[in-house]
């Protein structure tokens, strides 16, 4: 019974998955007296009143537990430190690859500036926040439940649940994103999911995962709000930021390879 409850939970949670994705948005214009949009950014309330109304099917309907609550924080300092790596990389190839950094220079007021920085950090902070409930916070601990007989349980856990998280960037091609920078948002966030997973598990907190996500979507909607990045003659940088987040997750897991071995 506990099993097809767990299976029933996992069902619900890629459905809210689905659900967040076909939400409505709310679109801010960010520009100048001349040109008052030259930038966009996207914040997720849609997103956001779907996940408000799972967190309480899922505490009290499936008893899931997210953990919301980052203890003894010190005894992961060398945790913290190598996630933050690849996070630091992210946000400085973000702006390195930027087709906004120019606009936001020499067009935009301060004042736009400001409120394309808030308003920015608001977005990341909401996407983050929904996206480690749906997928660390409920998709891999219904998997990691679900297998949990199996001695690598957690780690097919994080890879199925990456994979997932990966696979869900395909929505983007439905608002109009190029299949070419959507494949490498894919490939991406399955190795950054990873990381998270991992964290997560190791941290049994979603605050690192939450802050990271946040950190890495920021710097992404900020200097990316005028256009998708132009990879074309920098295509090694997605390359790059993949692999090193496939590094980080190896790392994480020989370091933690304890907790991971023997734990459920």
């Amino acid at each position: 019974m506990k099993k097809v409850s767990t299976i029933l939970f996992l069902v619900v949670s890629l459905i809210v998955s689905y659900l967040y994705g076909i939400a409505p948005n709310i679109s801010l214009g960010i520009g100048n007296n001349n040109e008052p949009t030259l930038g966009i950014i996207t914040i997720p309330i849609g997103g956001l009143i779907v996940v408000l109304l799972f967190l309480p099917i899922s505490k009290f309907i499936f008893a899931n537990k997210f953990g919301f609550k980052l203890e003894n924080w010190k005894q992961h300092k060398i945790n913290l430190l190598i996630i933050s790596i690849p996070v630091i990389m992210t946000i400085i190839f973000n702006v390195a690859t930027s087709i906004s950094l120019n606009m936001i220079i020499n067009k935009l007021p301060s004042g736009q500036i400001i409120v394309g920085i808030i308003s920015s950090f608001i977005a990341a902070l909401l996407v983050g926040f929904i996206e480690e409930i749906i997928s660390r916070g409920a998709v891999f601990n219904a998997l990691k439940k679900l297998l949990s007989n199996s001695r690598h349980g957690v780690l097919l856990a994080s890879i199925i649940s990456s994979i997932i998280f990966g696979v869900s960037h395909f929505m983007n091609l439905l608002s109009g994103s190029d299949f070419i920078y959507t494949l490498y948002q894919v490939i991406y966030a399955f190795a950054i999911g990873l990381c998270l997973s991992f964290i997560y598990f190791i941290t049994r907190s979603l605050i690192i995962p939450i802050i990271a996500h946040t950190l890495v979507d920021w710097s992404d909607f900020f200097f990316n709000m005028s256009g998708q990045p132009d990879l074309q003659n920098i295509s090694y940088v997605p390359i790059i930021l993949t692999v090193v987040y496939l590094l980080t997750a190896i790392m994480l897991y020989k370091r933690n390879s304890n907790i991971f071995l023997h734990s459920k």
